[in-house]
């Protein structure tokens, strides 16, 4: 059996803050299916499935967004659902950077993030270091948090309910 390998992160403040991002991130992903369920005047198993067959969250997002283009005729409504998707796409690649990344040595109160996503110009290969402190991933958090919370008000106002945990 090997030694377990140690990371600077492991017992960090960072870690608490990546926690969250992940768990912020699934009740935003929760509302989007949501908004599947009511583009498409579904049931939310089948809203779900739909949601899960797309592995790519940006997919998934594109998916809303045409969604919502063609299928809502609310204009005031179609502008605000694309708004917030448009919020939640660059979320999303926000979210990437940290999710797909590899953490390094801490430094005081900050870490080194290394991102594993290429850079989107194809003549550069680089792999760019910075250093974060635990609030810079925590802003994120706050972000996708207020989105959650936008959504959910918006599904309320769709609905007349406040959304519930979907029944299995």
């Amino acid at each position: 059996m090997s030694d377990k390998f140690h990371l600077d992160i492991d017992n960090s403040a960072h870690a608490a803050a990546l926690g969250r991002l992940v768990a912020h991130w699934a009740v935003l992903e929760r509302h989007l299916i949501l908004i599947l369920q009511w583009l498409l005047s579904t049931d939310w198993k089948t809203a779900m499935i739909i949601y899960q067959e797309f592995v790519s969250t940006k997919s998934k997002i594109v998916l809303l967004r045409r969604l919502n283009n063609y299928r809502n005729k609310n204009k005031t409504l179609k502008k605000e659902i694309d708004s917030y998707l448009a919020h939640a796409l660059n979320l999303n690649s926000e979210r990437n950077t940290f999710i797909h990344a590899l953490w390094s040595t801490q430094v005081k109160d900050h870490i080194v993030r290394i991102k594993t996503i290429p850079p989107f110009d194809h003549k550069k290969i680089e792999h760019p270091w910075e250093q974060l402190a635990y609030q810079d991933i925590q802003d994120v958090v706050e972000e996708i948090s207020k989105l959650s919370g936008s959504l959910h008000n918006l599904i309320y106002r769709i609905h007349g309910v406040p959304p519930e945990q979907p029944k299995e």
